[in-house]
């Protein structure tokens, strides 16, 4: 025959108040590590209002393979930049023309392929 249980409400409260408090440190250390992580291949970029860009849009089409099909479409033109990791952009080259909030994750800056790169002279 077993013994009842003799552990009162206070002393099952205490030992989830202790469980919490090391879950909640165990998250914290690795939320520090995480971000050491990330912070080593992060390479941050800054655009200015004017520059043109190319956004990630991914497209699928039926019966296309999709690694063919472009990825990146531009050239948009940088408004402002509405926080640390957006920016709005305008879809045409008019004042008038759409625009939209993109994260900086999915923007690159466009080059125009038809173009020569220009080269300083020294």
């Amino acid at each position: 025959m077993q013994e009842p249980d003799t552990t009162t409400a206070a002393e099952i409260r205490e030992k989830a108040l202790a469980a919490r408090a090391l879950g909640v440190q165990n998250i914290t250390a690795r939320q520090k590590c995480d971000k050491a992580r990330y912070d080593v291949r992060h390479r941050h970029i800054e655009y200015q209002p004017g520059d043109k860009v190319k956004i990630f849009t991914p497209v699928r089409k039926i019966g296309k393979s999709e690694k063919l099909l472009l990825k990146y479409f531009g050239p948009y033109y940088v408004v402002k930049k509405v926080n640390e990791v957006d920016y709005e952009i305008r879809k045409g080259p008019t004042k008038t023309s759409k625009t939209d909030i993109v994260h900086v994750s999915r923007i690159l800056p466009y080059n125009d392929p038809w173009t020569p790169p220009t080269i300083p002279t020294s």
